[in-house]
């Protein structure tokens, strides 16, 4: 069973088996060492940060790259509040008709490098 210095395992939540096997993650002992169990949160959380789903989620890094400098700089005080909120998601949807895709495309208008960029992520 987990205790304080423990988590239950993700692989066999907690049970143990496998299969009928034991777990091989936590060697049918049914928890991981707390180090073991940060370490599987850190690659899930990478798995996140790459995520692609449907092809309109993304991780807002991307976005931040997509963003072209000189037109970020010509934005509105407003505009860029706006901007910094959204890219502090960490993971946004640019599905057609989101807040956040409408909030986007109003700043960065038809033929500026960053509506270009951000079209492309959705291609």
């Amino acid at each position: 069973m987990p205790n304080d210095s423990a988590s239950t395992c993700p692989t066999c939540n907690g049970v143990q088996t496998v299969d009928g096997e034991p777990c091989p993650e936590c060697l049918g002992q049914g928890s991981l060492p707390i180090e073991l169990f940060e370490k599987y949160v850190q690659i899930k959380f990478s798995d996140i940060l790459e995520a692609k789903y449907n092809g309109n989620i993304f991780a807002t890094y991307k976005i931040v790259d997509a963003t072209d400098s000189t037109e970020y700089g010509n934005l509105s005080a407003a505009n860029k509040e706006a901007y910094k909120m959204i890219v502090s998601c960490g993971v946004v949807d640019l599905t057609e008709g989101t807040s956040i895709r409408t909030k986007l495309w109003s700043m960065f208008g038809e033929g500026t490098t960053t509506r270009e960029n951000l079209e492309a992520l959705l291609e």
